[in-house]
């Protein structure tokens, strides 16, 4: 499923604003509560999977601040610096930018011009591809809402296009084109699971514990009031002999993303680092 590509901060963002947010007037733009933006943060920054649906106090503008934060931070721009340069020749030859500047609020885009990006979206790394075709459905749905946000496609450009690296108008034929531009699937999705298939493969054959690549845990997410517990608790249980050293954890229920075993049943499994 596309949810297995897509890191827990994302998905959290995202389904939590579809529900609470799009509504809010100036989001995205209204900056929200910033020790509980840094709280947020925080936790996912622990590794811990945290699922906002399970309490409806979160600041929706904190919440949208943290997902353009993630964006704005990534490493690499999600276009790829391999591909980027392809998406601003197509985009070049449907505008003629050089002669005749359009703005994006003006910009009608072409039926051919979705037709063409789809074949370089599609070239995408799985983890890229599922994430942009994520954001652009969720920032689709914040500009249906627009009559009542006051966010439209540009004024979300605003905010987006310097933390993805593109352009207005680029940006704005993804959001208003996703079944068109997306369409034509990922490429590389085989690919890349058969690769992490074997990587699998080894990782078990060195050890017997179970290895889980999934971001999000639907089972086992907690509440921020959940991870209140659990810190008392480890706070609490410090001066016991049995505590976990720092290279582990045996906090129950809490997904790790990136170095993480999986719980089995009820059991308590170490979490250890590869």
């Amino acid at each position: 499923p596309f949810r297995y590509w897509l890191p827990a901060v994302a998905v959290r963002c995202i389904e939590f604003l579809d529900k609470y947010g799009l509504e809010e007037i100036g989001i995205y733009r209204i900056p929200g509560i910033r020790t509980t933006e840094l709280r947020i943060r925080d936790i996912f920054n622990s590794g811990a999977d945290l699922n906002f649906l399970q309490s409806s106090k979160e600041d929706p503008h904190a919440v949208a601040t943290l997902l353009k934060m993630y964006f704005r931070e990534l490493p690499e721009p999600l276009l790829t610096e391999a591909l980027l340069p392809e998406f601003n020749e197509c985009i070049a030859k449907y505008t003629n930018l050089e002669t005749q500047p359009i703005s994006a609020a003006n910009f009608v885009a072409p039926n051919d011009l979705p037709r063409d990006l789809t074949p370089i979206v599609s070239r995408l790394p799985p983890y890229n591809f599922y994430l942009l075709r994520a954001l652009c459905g969720h920032l689709s749905r914040v500009d249906d809402k627009s009559g009542v946000n006051k966010m439209n496609i540009s004024n979300l450009g605003l905010f987006f296009c310097p933390s993805l690296g593109i352009g207005s108008i680029l940006f704005k034929t993804f959001v208003e084109n996703i079944d068109v531009i997306f369409g034509g699937g990922c490429k590389a999705e085989e690919e890349v699971l058969e690769n992490e298939k074997r990587e699998r493969n080894v990782k078990e054959k060195q050890t017997p514990l179970v290895y889980h690549k999934t971001y999000i845990s639907d089972d086992f997410s907690k509440s921020f009031e959940d991870i209140l517990i659990l810190n008392k608790k480890a706070v609490t249980d410090s001066s016991s002999h049995s505590y976990p050293s720092s290279s582990s954890s045996s906090m129950k229920g809490c997904y790790f993303k990136d170095n993480a075993d999986t719980l089995v049943g009820d059991q308590d499994v170490t979490l250890r680092k590869y």
